[in-house]
């Protein structure tokens, strides 16, 4: 799990103080470390892509990322922010390896 802190702009803050901004919770470092976190609609690391479309519907996006090397799904209309992470593809039985929220690096 890594907590992203910053005292630059976001959609937050602007004033300088330090604010949280966004969080990753991964599997890619390893699986063992999970910390069993759950969004709000009860989706977790290792949950499948049917699984995170039954909880968000057609809100779920999922495509391949040439810079990575791998799929990326995101959750529209979340506010305030962003919700979305990485998966082992985009079929219904591919698996979520991330969970990302809030804006992350490259803001």
């Amino acid at each position: 799990m890594w907590v992203l802190m910053t005292d630059g702009d976001t959609e937050w803050r602007n004033d300088g103080a330090p604010h949280f901004f966004a969080f990753l919770d991964s599997v890619f470092y390893d699986d063992r470390q999970s910390l069993g976190l759950l969004t709000a609609e009860g989706i977790g690391l290792g949950d499948t892509i049917e699984e995170l479309r039954d909880a968000y519907g057609d809100r779920v996006e999922i495509a391949f990322d040439a810079l990575i090397d791998g799929y990326l799904f995101n959750i529209g209309d979340v506010e305030p922010g962003r919700l979305w992470g990485g998966s082992t593809g985009d079929r219904s039985d591919d698996l979520i390896t991330s969970i990302d929220g809030g804006q992350g690096c490259g803001e």
